[in-house]
């Protein structure tokens, strides 16, 4: 078994990685899941030291195939990691696993992700989770025009 991506507790799979044979298309979601419990089982007895919640799917567009709940008015397959990159970003930061979080700095890198955050965050984000990625990422300095600091003052924590 092999993996192109790899990270620090977690691995990261693409369809390239394995045989047709292996991983057949995905026509449902119980079909992902049953995938999914199949390589958890494998990563159990050859990778013990992989938690099964640390496994991360890639589709054919490199984006983590448990993630296409967080973009509903997207046709999730035609997305891509450039043209869609703060939609990416802010979803995963704002509602992504840990594993899911692993790949998105992986991907992205924490240069842009705190970029991101900086410039985009106040709005984008909750303030629970501005709050934690600032803090994360050592962001003093952020962007926030005075129509959204408004908005957000009226917002519960």
């Amino acid at each position: 078994m092999q993996s192109n991506l790899h990270s620090v507790g977690t691995v990261f799979f693409n369809r390239d990685t394995w045989s047709e044979s292996f991983l057949p298309e995905l026509e449902s979601v119980s079909d992902t899941y049953i995938l999914t419990v199949s390589l958890n089982l494998l990563y159990n007895k050859y990778m013990p030291g992989i938690r099964s919640e640390e496994i991360v799917l890639l589709t054919e567009n490199q984006i983590p195939m448990d993630t296409a709940w967080l973009f509903p008015e997207y046709e999730f397959h035609s997305m891509n990691l450039e043209d869609h990159q703060g939609v990416i970003i802010e979803r995963i930061l704002e509602r992504g696993s840990w594993g899911q979080i692993r790949w998105l700095f992986k991907t992205y890198g924490e240069t842009l992700v705190a970029d991101w955050v900086r410039k985009h965050g106040f709005r984008l984000l909750s303030k629970r989770s501005f709050a934690l990625w600032r803090l994360t990422l050592g962001i003093e300095g952020f962007t926030a025009p005075s129509w959204a600091i408004a908005a957000k003052e009226m917002e519960p924590w």
